[in-house]
This record gives C-alpha cells, structure tokens and sequence, in this order.
C-alpha cells in the first residue's frame, strides 16, 4: 500500500488506519516504539494503545499523550489525525510532530535517577501509572514489581500491597486533589519481603493548565536509621529503669543494713543502763538483749552473704561441687528443721513425696539455702492459721519440687518480675515482713546454675507456689552420700529465718 504524504512536510513519524486496523507505518514509529513492524501490523487501535500502554493527556487541535516502548521507556507526544481518503474511502494517518522522554522533560528527576542516591519515580497521575523508576526504587517493591519490566506501565494498586483503604491511597489522592507536595518522613510500610520497613518519601505533583498530570516521587530508605534510633532509645529506656532499680535497691538495702545495726546499738545502750542491783532482772534483760542482738547479727550476715553470692554469679565465679544424695531426704531434713518457727506461728507444715528416694547429683548446700529462703517467704507471708506444704513429684528423667503457701499471694503485675534483679514486690506488701528482696533472684540464679528452672503461680489473697524443677543425673563411680545431719542446718537456718519476728 502507498500513501502520497508529500503535502505533510511537518510530519515528524506517521501511523496509517483503515477500518481501525493499523495498515502501515514508517521507519521513524518503528524507531519510537522499539516494536517490529510485523509485532504492530494488523493490530486494532484498542490493541495497540494497550500494547504501548497509551493515555492521552489533552484533547485538543494536537493531542497530547504518553506511551510505554518495549524497552519501558516512556515518551511524550504530540500528535494529530489527519483524514486520508483512498479507494473511496475514508482512512486516517495519525502524524506524531513532537516527541519529549520523561528525563528531557524533567531534567531534575533524571539527574537525581542517575545519581541513583534515591529512588526515583513518575507516575500518570490520572490512574497512578508508573512511567519511570530507577534501581532503588525498585528496589523497595516486592517481587516481582522489584523488575522493571513486571512494574513499568502497571498502577500503584497493582504494585503495592494492601493499596485499598489504605494510608498510601489516602496521601496520593490528596496529592492530586490539593496539587500540593507531600512530604512524609519515616512513613511504616508492611508487607514486603524485608518486613517493616521506613521510607522518607517525597510526592510531588506535576500541574499543566491546572491540572495534575504527572507525579515525581523520591524515596529514601531510613530503616536502619529508624531501628538504629529505636535501639538506642531502648537502650536507654532499659538503662534508665535499671538506673532506678539500682537506685531503689541501694535505698532498700541501707534501711536493712540500718535497721539491725539500730536494733543491736539500742540492746547495747539498754544493756548498759541495767541495774546492777537486781542482779536477777538484770540476767533476764541482758537475755533479752543478746537474743536481739543474735538475731539481727544474723540478719545482716545474711544480707551480706546474699550480696557476696550474687556479685560472684555475676562475674561467673561461683562454683558448683555435686555429689550423689537422696534428693527425698535432703528436701525432708529441711523441710522439718522449720517446723519450729511454723509453729510459734501457728502454721501447718506438710511434706509429701509419691517416691520414696531419688539418688542424683547437686549441691546440696545450695539446695538448702533455696530451700530455706522458700520456706522463710512462705513463713513471713503467711498469716497464723495458715498452711505450708512442700511436695515432691518424680518426673523421670527430672524431679519436681514445689513449695506451696496459703499466704497473701502476688500481685498479677509481679509475676513475672519476683525473680528479676533489684526488684521487690510491692513494698505494702514486703513490709508486713523484713527482708532485703534479693533472695528470689539468689534463688533463680541457684537453680538455674545446677541446670534447674524456677517458676510462680500465684492468686493474690490466695497464696503462692514456688515450683522448682531439677534434671535427674548422677556422677559416676561415685558411691551415694547418706545425709544424716538433721543439725547441719541450725546455724543456716539461724541466718536465713533471721527476718522472722514472732
């Protein structure tokens, strides 16, 4: 077929339609759409507008529009239809007289494409169709719009997760409406493949005859330094609080070193001032007074112990020497030798155990001050009238110790907090016995170094139980030890009940 388009010297490329079919074109459309003539041949109009993706952008005497080429590069045109008439027939030649790429018409955004610090993008901003993108910003999107050839040409719905109602949709559309930039910094997306990400983003609207026609976007990623930020201000969230325990359990530990030492200098003073004429009532006193002196001594050599063992953990220099015992009757010796403090308290004390003995490895000094400082809580927290069983239960390949109270319970909030270092519960509720507060940390921290666990159940104004769970294992070629020193645990116990006053 032959077109005599000798009259149209202006013409730039040109496009032959009969019956809205594409018939012919030159070199020069071949050359702009990086399409062979054979792939553009035959198609129809609608055809070839979704093939190159075409929108038009005014309606005038010349139209203007933009295209997507094969290699995704978008172009501007302007074009006009001209009327042809062939064989009776009425055909049209579409003249294209202006062809301007995106980066030459908006020299800005290329420069900054380039440099590629940033993402870049250009958007229609009729239906938010990506015309151009570089490597970074497509290397926001998740796959498979992170490749051009999957996200040139397709709608921000399209690429972007969860588009519908979302914050995004919200900020585009008011873009557009309000023809004013949108500056977002540190904006939370979800949903890609690197999880939660932080982008700085720009959104700026291109308006022509006071309309927006296109949108320029400009993307920083800020994740690292949005966590990096957050890690800091965690870190110093934690410090703090670890700055106002430290601060609340030196306050504590003054009033319970301060408190004995009053004790002991005020029995000292009244000691002083006895009659020395009534001999007879002066012995009773200074009993009295030696008692209290006793008693506050050992107070504070527990406090001080408990401080001692808990530096040594924390620089890793306590040991740990095990040997073979009867777990059964190590628990049921110091189970019994509280049974006098239960009593001037008026409290049950019950041990059960469903076996009878259970040989295995562990340091039974540390178990007898676990024990111990178990049994001094339940003790001091619970009212007389109370009861306080302690049970053993066989697990096989561990055994399961639990020491039960009906005592004032824990709060809900403090379950989780007893065992932590410099926390104290409730000082209403600590107050109604002495006590540094350091002892369940001490505690845990026994159990877990003989690989043990420790945990709390606990209904406030209902009790509490202690569960402590130790593995079952044994030296080998060492002959299991009798424990028969009921005694052995006077002058511990003397120190670890020191702050129950009856």
């Amino acid at each position: 077929m032959c077109y005599d388009t000798s009259n149209d010297k202006t013409s730039t490329s040109r496009l032959y339609i009969k019956n809205h079919i594409v018939k012919d074109l030159d070199a020069k459309f071949i050359e702009i759409t990086g399409y062979t003539k054979e792939e553009l041949l035959g198609k129809s109009i609608n055809d070839l507008f979704e093939l190159l993706k075409l929108n038009i952008l005014k309606k005038k005497e010349r139209n203007t529009c933009f295209f997507i080429t094969k290699n995704n590069t978008c172009i501007e045109i302007d074009f006009y239809k001209k009327d042809y008439f062939y064989d009776k027939s009425m055909e049209f030649i579409f003249i294209i007289d202006s062809i301007v790429k995106l980066e030459d018409k908006f020299p800005y955004a290329y420069s900054l494409y380039m440099e590629n610090k940033m993402g870049v993008a250009i958007y229609y901003a009729k239906d938010l169709r990506l015309l151009k993108a570089n490597e970074t910003l497509l290397n926001f999107l998740q796959e498979p719009h992170n490749k051009i050839e999957n996200s040139i040409g397709r709608t921000l719905p399209e690429i972007l997760p969860n588009w519908p109602g979302s914050e995004s949709e919200k900020i585009w559309k008011d873009v557009i409406t309000s023809k004013k930039t949108y500056y977002g910094r540190e904006k939370i997306y979800e949903g890609f493949n690197r999880g939660i990400t932080y982008w700085d983003v720009v959104i700026t609207p291109i308006i022509e005859d006071g309309t927006s026609v296109y949108i320029i976007q400009t993307i920083t990623d800020s994740t690292e330094h949005v966590l990096d930020r957050k890690k800091i201000e965690e870190q110093n969230k934690t410090l703090e609080q670890i700055m106002e325990k430290k601060s609340n359990f030196f306050s504590m530990i003054s009033h319970e070193l301060k408190t004995p030492l009053n004790v002991i200098l005020g029995a000292l003073q009244l000691m002083e001032n006895l009659d020395t004429n009534d001999l007879n009532s002066s012995y009773k006193l200074t009993q009295k007074y030696i008692k209290m002196q006793k008693q506050n001594s050992f107070r504070l050599l527990k406090l001080i112990n408990n401080l001692i063992d808990i530096t040594k953990i924390e620089e890793n220099h306590f040991t740990i020497n095990n040997s073979n015992f009867d777990i059964v009757r190590v628990i049921e010796n110091i189970t019994m030798s509280a049974v006098k403090y239960t009593k001037l308290k008026n409290i049950d004390l019950i041990f059960d155990t469903e076996v009878e003995e259970k040989y295995m490895a562990f340091d039974i000094e540390k178990i007898e001050r676990i024990m111990l400082n178990l049994l001094s809580n339940a003790i001091k927290f619970t009212d007389p009238g109370g009861k306080i069983e302690v049970a053993i239960y066989d697990r096989k390949e561990k055994i399961l110790i639990s020491v039960k109270d009906s005592g004032i319970g824990i709060p809900e909030d403090m379950l989780d907090k007893i065992f932590d270092h410099f926390t104290q519960v409730d000082t209403t509720l600590r107050r109604k016995a002495e006590g540094s507060g350091i002892g369940l940390f001490l505690v845990k921290s026994l159990v877990e170094i003989q690989g043990g666990t420790i945990s709390v159940k606990s209904q406030y104004g209902k009790g509490s139980e202690f569960l402590m769970e130790l593995p079952v294992k044994l030296i080998d070629n060492e002959v299991p030890i009798e424990d028969n020193r009921p005694l052995s645990n006077i002058s511990k116990i003397n120190i670890e009940f020191s702050d129950i006053y009856f």
